[in-house]
């Protein structure tokens, strides 16, 4: 089992550096996921934010992608994704 925590989530700093959250939020849980379905991983489970619900900031949208690519995961081969 894979928990995945790590990520930019502070607004402000997001929005400033736009790019770095792309590359920590998007980038990086894609990164996750795949190894956990290459180790043979059974389960994800990514942690989230409620700002990605309705995103209004350059961090939520980012959150709300990622949890996109964890859900697109979870529906393809045997990894199963919880977020």
């Amino acid at each position: 089992m894979v928990f995945h925590a790590a990520a930019l989530k502070h607004v402000p700093l997001v929005e400033e550096t736009p790019g770095e959250g792309v590359r920590t939020n998007e980038i990086g849980v894609r990164n996750v996921t795949r190894i956990a379905a290459a180790s043979g991983a059974e389960h994800l489970t990514f942690i989230s934010t409620d700002k990605a619900v309705a995103p209004a900031s350059v961090m939520g949208a980012t959150k709300r992608v990622a949890e996109a690519l964890v859900r697109q995961a979870g529906a393809v081969g045997r990894l199963r994704t919880s977020v």
